[in-house]
């Protein structure tokens, strides 16, 4: 059978491998999937229909309104939560009803349904068996990939404090458009060790440094999700995040994680347009940049919860989540093969 392209972005095959772990391996041995580098040029896609009009087309991206006039092709989208959040309805309403959806988290999948797009909802795990779990070591290690600013200064501080965290690995990789000066941090946080890594981590260096923390901390409020948290769960760590999609979905607060309080985004947006007043009326020179979370969502309970029960609660739970992905890909072979 010839592999079915799968079109997302240069960087999810120079860069990330996202969707090589979420779609491709999974089902590598159901329907050959190739990931296809593409410029979002639409003339590419038809190309692809125009010759072979019953091959589907799966888009890890928006696909061309181009395609999707077009009644006959067949087009599989995989819309990310953390992407499509702030889409508004409006857009929803005027997708052709012929889109096939793979819902990867619960609010994909109910907007989807809601306007009668064909969905399909899957709950992606990875395997634990094959992950080398936590290295449980003398002291209490914590990661954080400070990719969008997530957490305030204070918040960390108050994190580490509270879990006695005696060193924190920061690697400190920003996304596009986020690495302000105020996003770094300093070589030691009261008693807490910090080590800054800087550089692009090859795979095996990122997994080492996952084995070597017994507690992670989710780099973003919305995933589509989450391969971070995912990877740190299924080693046995303890996950500290955002109560939002779709990290919400895999962890159970209190039980395998902890969830810091989530706001709506009319909040933020009230509370940013404070603190952003409060940062320039108090004469403060550096760049302002809003943080989501903040030491006030921390809550008092975090300190008296025992990091490694929670990861260890989390790990049995990806064995029990990836029996049951596994049952879920046959179903998702036909859903992308099958018109």
């Amino acid at each position: 059978m010839t592999a079915l392209p799968a079109f997302c972005m240069p960087w999810h095959t120079s860069v990330s491998n996202a969707f090589q772990v979420i779609l491709v391996d999974p089902l590598r041995h159901l329907v050959p999937i190739a990931l296809t580098p593409w410029n979002q040029d639409a003339m590419v896609p038809l190309q692809a229909t125009a010759q072979d009009p019953a091959r589907p087309l799966i888009f890890c991206q928006l696909p061309p309104p181009e395609l999707l006039l077009r009644e006959t092709a067949r087009v599989v989208w995989l819309p990310m939560w953390d992407n499509v959040a702030r889409w508004p309805e409006s857009y929803w309403a005027k997708l052709p009803k012929q889109l096939r959806i793979v819902a990867f988290s619960s609010p994909v999948e109910h907007i989807a349904r809601r306007f009668g797009l064909p969905t399909l909802r899957v709950h992606f795990f990875l395997d634990p068996q094959i992950i080398e779990p936590v290295r449980h070591g003398a002291e209490r290690t914590m990661i954080y990939w400070n990719r969008v600013g997530l957490y305030s200064y204070a918040a960390i501080r108050r994190i580490c404090a509270d879990l006695a965290v005696s060193r924190l690995i920061h690697i400190h990789r920003p996304d596009p458009g986020y690495d302000y000066p105020g996003l770094h941090l300093p070589e030691r946080i009261d008693k807490t060790r910090v080590k800054t890594v800087r550089d692009f981590l090859p795979d095996a260096d990122h997994h080492r440094l996952l084995r070597e923390s017994s507690i992670c901390l989710a780099p973003r409020a919305l995933e589509g999700v989450g391969l971070t948290v995912l990877q740190s769960m299924a080693r046995g760590a303890c996950v500290l995040a955002s109560d939002s999609p779709a990290t919400n979905e895999y962890i159970e607060h209190g039980r395998s994680g902890y969830l810091f309080r989530s706001y709506s985004r009319g909040t933020h947006k009230w509370r940013k347009s404070l603190a952003k007043r409060w940062h320039y009326l108090t004469g403060r020179q550096e760049l302002f940049h809003y943080h989501m979370i903040s030491a006030g969502q921390i809550g008092s309970a975090l300190s008296r919860i025992n990091p490694d029960q929670l990861g260890e609660a989390a790990r049995e739970e990806h064995v029990r989540g990836y029996f049951r992905w596994q049952g879920e890909l046959e179903q998702l072979a036909n859903f992308l093969t099958h018109w």
